[in-house]
């Protein structure tokens, strides 16, 4: 199997894209997965209270998947390496956006991180990456 050669975004890249979203509804999605480092199912998985905020700081549980069974969602307990938590960190502007953004969900525990325009969580197939 031919493995897909992957591009990376330059800082400058990244910068000018986060800029261009700023306030549209994939804001956290990229910014979890640019500034996160988390791979597009863990992103889908993630509710608003799975993130905390100190300092200046955003720290994100990772905890779960979300994937595609036989076309049918489901939350998976684990990631995808099978390590049950771990923890991705986001810093700066992009840690105080996703704190701004957090202050207007309400309920936070069941509100998904990631979501469309009608407040409806994303399912990773429809997300290109």
């Amino acid at each position: 199997m031919k493995k897909r050669k992957v591009r990376t975004y330059s800082l400058d890249e990244q910068k000018r894209l986060l800029d261009s979203i700023e306030g549209e509804h994939i804001e956290p999605l990229i910014i979890v997965m640019m500034r996160g480092g988390l791979r597009v199912e863990e992103a889908c998985a993630l509710y608003w209270d799975d993130l905390s905020f100190d300092s200046g700081r955003c720290y994100i549980t990772i905890d779960k998947t979300y994937l595609l069974v036989k076309n049918k969602p489901i939350e998976q307990p684990t990631t995808k390496t099978g390590d049950s938590t771990r923890v991705a960190v986001v810093s700066g502007h992009y840690a105080r956006r996703l704190e701004a953004i957090r202050a207007d969900i309400s309920p936070v525990s069941s509100t998904p991180l990631v979501s469309n325009r009608n407040g409806v969580r994303m399912r990773p197939d429809v997300i290109r990456t």
